[in-house]
């Protein structure tokens, strides 16, 4: 019976690309993770009432945009100022669920689809109902930001 034989030298390439394919994997996961940290973060500020809190996820400056149904504020200022504060009251008084459907990232921008579903603070048994969104982020020095909302 003859025996297999494999050079070491094809065992050491064979490692070296196992390793690597794995640790891209590992960052793309790790990216991943931090853009769904980021939305999950996003809209636990939401509820509360603290719109500090709230920007410290967003570009907030005239890229960004939001398209809410058929209503779209362009430029952080006009969602924030004419969209955002007026809602802030309500939302402190709701939790924020997210399922995410998927997190797709090339080089320094990412987007995510996802359902939110809103219940009473305190009580996740109840529903208030839910939607669909897509988030563009962006890959700043501060970490991925939000630029982009779309939400139905």
């Amino acid at each position: 019976m003859k025996s297999f034989y494999f050079p070491a030298k094809f065992m050491i390439i064979f490692a070296v690309a196992f390793l690597f394919s794995n640790g891209i994997h590992a960052v793309a996961s790790d990216e991943n993770l931090a853009v769904r940290n980021i939305l999950t973060a996003y809209h636990n500020a939401l509820t509360s009432g603290d719109m500090d809190e709230v920007e410290k996820f967003v570009v907030t400056d005239d890229s960004f945009a939001m398209v809410e149904g058929k209503h779209t504020n362009w430029g952080w200022k006009d969602y924030r100022d004419n969209h955002l504060t007026p809602e802030l009251k309500d939302l402190a008084k709701v939790a924020f669920r997210l399922d995410f459907k998927a997190v797709k990232i090339s080089g320094d921008m990412a987007y995510s689809s996802f359902i939110f579903n809103l219940s009473p603070k305190g009580d996740p048994s109840k529903n208030y109902g839910s939607g669909r969104a897509t988030a563009i982020l962006v890959k700043t020095n501060d970490g991925w930001m939000i630029q982009h909302l779309h939400t139905s």
